[in-house]
């Protein structure tokens, strides 16, 4: 499994690899996304 470092503060936690991985980044933001789009 990829490492991961934990960034950002407050509610939402933001896990960030430490190997840039850019399917994990674009799903990551899709992820983001999906949660912000079902809250709102």
């Amino acid at each position: 499994m990829a490492k991961f470092t934990k960034v950002g503060e407050g509610k939402v936690e933001v896990y960030k690899k430490e190997k840039t991985d850019w399917a994990g980044v674009i799903g990551g933001i899709a992820f983001v996304a999906f949660i912000i789009a079902a809250i709102f």
